[in-house]
């Protein structure tokens, strides 16, 4: 059945998104829903440059499409030691968000995301803004944060305290439902 670019097969049950290929999964069947990353088609900025001698990690770098996570490679943003370094997107109209997916550094420093707020909102100012979840765990190079439908057109990450920040890809997928539980059960095959 085609419905608004959409087409849906399957009972409506508990969905899971894998944010790698966008494909929602309920706990019997896939659901061909098409989930777009929100933040390929926004334009992003970061609290400063952190100098890299020759390289300039620009905030742009974390939303490449490439999640490489080695600094070296030259995909990831990252600022200079900031108090409260932050790095935020702006849509081009506010969304309701569900999930954002965070790929951390693998060669160095991953803690210094641990403590991270991540903002949505309509206002350019995060303190502004609602606080969609923190990041309290960064034991996995990418760290997933649900909003539960909050609703904005900025979504801000920031680091409550003097840090460096990277990020090497920044993902945020559109609310599709109620159901949607993508903390718990993330699929990797699709």
């Amino acid at each position: 059945m085609k419905s608004g670019g959409r087409r849906v097969r399957g009972p409506r049950e508990p969905q899971h998104i894998n944010p790698s290929t966008g494909r929602v999964r309920t706990q019997e069947t896939y659901r061909d829903v098409t989930v777009r990353n929100l933040a390929k088609y926004s334009s992003v900025d970061q609290s400063s440059l952190y100098d890299s001698k020759g390289f300039k990690p620009v905030a742009e770098l974390a939303i490449d499409g490439n999640d490489d996570n080695l600094f070296s490679q030259r995909s990831c943003m990252h600022t200079s030691k900031d108090d409260h370094p932050w790095w935020k997107m702006e849509m081009e109209e506010s969304e309701r968000i569900g999930t954002i997916v965070i790929t951390n550094r693998k060669d160095c420093c991953r803690d210094r995301l641990k403590g991270a707020i991540v903002y949505v909102g309509d206002s350019p100012d995060y303190k502004d803004n609602a606080v969609c979840g923190t990041v309290n765990d960064v034991s996995e190079l990418k760290i997933t944060v649900c909003c539960k439908g909050l609703e904005g057109k900025f979504i801000t990450v920031v680091i409550p305290r003097k840090e460096y920040m990277a990020i090497c890809e920044f993902e945020a997928f559109r609310y599709v439902g109620k159901y949607l539980s993508p903390t718990s059960s993330i699929d990797s095959d699709a």
